[in-house]
């Protein structure tokens, strides 16, 4: 991101410092907090991050060029692609075969198409029944529109599902709230006592999901 607003700053004759855009883009995160910690956990685009972004940088129009830059911050995912977790290609790979595996996804500045297209270049997408990303839902989680959208994708009842994440503020709580089991995976072993919630299973490492599923 930073080296496309270079490169932005030059095409418009302009002279950002390194210090300007760092400092740029640290100033979306307060309003994303907001978003992301308050109900109705209404989902933060891209593009309106990009516009505060360039008004402290003294931008004040969307332009052709403002539209390219645009591309760069969704894309900036795909361009660095994210290592995959050990033992996550066998799991989801012996899950497909018996299960029906969806991905509910709070999107950052990547937005759900590319991140359908990172799957597809790490060769994991094809494990997948459904997607569910919020900047197309509209909501983070736990607002129960993410999880609503994924069991109706899925045709599966609460009650038969169970939500796999390692947030407890949004993927436990959202998921037990609207009925479904959860498994927290606890790879940063995080406090529990952080939110007031209980995760119905706790792991370390994917490789102790299996035989809860396979139990459930």
């Amino acid at each position: 991101m930073i080296e496309s607003l270079h490169n932005y700053s030059k095409k418009k004759q302009l002279s950002f410092s390194s210090e300007q855009i760092k400092q740029a883009l640290t100033v979306p995160k307060l309003d994303y907090k907001k978003h992301r910690d308050l109900p109705p956990y209404s989902h933060f685009y891209t593009e309106d991050r990009l516009i505060l972004i360039l008004n402290q940088l003294g931008q004040k129009s969307i332009d052709e060029l403002e539209k390219n830059l645009l591309y760069d911050f969704e894309m900036v995912s795909y361009y660095v692609l994210p290592t995959i977790i050990e033992s996550a290609r066998d799991l989801l790979e012996n899950f497909s075969k018996n299960y029906r595996i969806g991905l509910i996804s709070d999107t950052g500045m990547t937005p759900g198409k590319i991140i359908i297209q990172i799957l597809e270049e790490l060769d994991l997408r094809q494990f997948f029944d459904a997607f569910v990303f919020s900047d197309e839902v509209g909501f983070y989680k736990p607002n129960s529109k993410m999880f609503q959208t994924a069991l109706s994708k899925l045709e599966s009842n609460p009650d038969e599902s169970i939500h796999i994440g390692d947030y407890l503020h949004t993927d436990i709580i959202g998921a037990q709230s609207f009925g479904m089991k959860t498994i927290w995976i606890n790879r940063h072993e995080a406090r529990k006592n952080i939110v007031d919630v209980t995760p119905d299973f706790i792991v370390e490492n994917l490789l102790e999901i299996l035989p809860i599923i396979n139990n459930f």
